[in-house]
């Protein structure tokens, strides 16, 4: 964990396209204690990367399961079934096995968060 923490603090600033490591960046943030820094990068990934679709299911975990913060998991939830299968397929075909199941928990999620908010 302290070696990508490092690793990712000193590469250049074209770090951010590199998905994976920015994934793997906010994960170690994550289990470093850093929660909130964990968010930020995975919200600037999101904005960044709309279509990798793991960050954006990760982010929304983290505020649903983590922050216990309905308002924000929603929209991110939201996000991931945004993203056609087609763009997925297109951008990170290796991860394109679970695309389906993310989309599935999403929704399934939504569905539970709005009815305990009365949505």
């Amino acid at each position: 964990t302290e070696g990508i923490l490092k690793a990712f603090r000193n590469a250049p600033e074209a770090k951010w396209d590199n998905v994976l490591l920015v994934y793997y960046y906010g994960i170690a943030q994550q289990q470093g204690g850093d929660l909130d820094d964990s968010i930020a990068t995975f919200e600037r990934l999101q904005r960044e990367h709309p279509v990798f679709f793991l960050g954006t299911y990760r982010l929304a975990q983290m505020y649903d399961q983590l922050k216990h913060d309905p308002q924000r998991a929603l929209p991110a939830y939201r996000a991931v079934l945004a993203v056609s299968k087609a763009a997925a397929q297109a951008q990170y075909s290796a991860y394109i096995q679970i695309f389906d199941e993310m989309q599935r928990m999403s929704r399934q999620r939504i569905g539970e968060l709005e009815a305990r908010n009365g949505k």
